[in-house]
């Protein structure tokens, strides 16, 4: 999902309000409810979109004695279902297996969301991103205080910007052994691509993946392929590693 123009002011709104409340003159609990007025109707437009929230996946056990190989970025190793072919850029590689194509991209860091966790006092930078996930326009009407809507009004302008197209027709938080992270679309259901952000367990950068049908593919092969990937950082001197077996 593209960032719109409210996306830009949703946030200075709640700061501005913050500034305007903490006079010892105004009247906190009308000033509450006009900060949150503010708020919500810069998201009017979009609210139905905002408003929804990832549903919950377990993935199963990754599949044991299956071939993989290695995705190599900087210091960031993927390990992936080892596919019938390759192809090789500068800030993605293709790999090509019988029913879908899948391309991975160059690594995110979100070095900009460890002071936003600090701030929030969540974990790191996943449960950042959780969080803006499950943000919603809805939200902002439960916030107790100007300090809890500027938050939730964060959030929302990290959410405008991470959601992707495709969440309308599927869109879950998933949970493997290895990975865990973001799924929007549903390879079986007229979207032809589907778009995964995923994340080792312990955090770390995100991985984005986008599958491609190439003709029969269906949700569980995307979600098979979740959850036999490992993600690790490379050791400093480490050689670059050929296939593996799933351990």
């Amino acid at each position: 999902m593209r960032p719109k123009w409210y996306a830009v002011i949703i946030v200075s709104i709640a700061v501005m309000v913050a500034g305007i409340c903490a006079s010892k003159y105004a009247w906190r609990v009308a000033c509450l409810r006009w900060a949150k007025q503010k708020v919500i109707v810069a998201l009017t437009a979009d609210r139905a979109l905002i408003d929804q929230t990832p549903g919950a996946l377990s993935l199963g056990a990754p599949p044991h004695g299956t071939a993989v190989d290695s995705v190599e970025f900087g210091r960031h190793r993927a390990w992936f279902f080892k596919p019938d072919s390759r192809q090789e850029k500068e800030k993605w590689v293709d790999l090509q297996y019988a029913r879908f194509r899948v391309r991975v991209l160059t690594p995110m860091e979100y070095k900009n969301l460890d002071e936003m966790a600090k701030q929030f006092g969540m974990k790191d930078r996943f449960a950042v991103l959780s969080a803006a996930h499950h943000a919603t326009a809805k939200g902002v009407e439960t916030q107790p205080d100007i300090a809890s809507v500027k938050r939730q009004a964060l959030l929302i302008e990290l959410k405008t910007v991470v959601m992707v197209e495709g969440s309308e027709t599927y869109y879950a938080q998933f949970d493997g052994v290895n990975v865990r992270g973001f799924i929007a679309g549903d390879i079986s259901k007229g979207n032809r691509r589907v778009l995964a952000e995923v994340f080792a367990t312990d955090g770390g950068v995100g991985w984005e993946l986008m599958f491609n049908d190439s003709g029969g593919a269906r949700m569980e092969d995307v979600n098979d392929y979740l959850s036999a990937m490992r993600i690790e950082e490379i050791a400093e001197g480490e050689r670059t590693a050929g296939p593996a077996m799933v351990k």
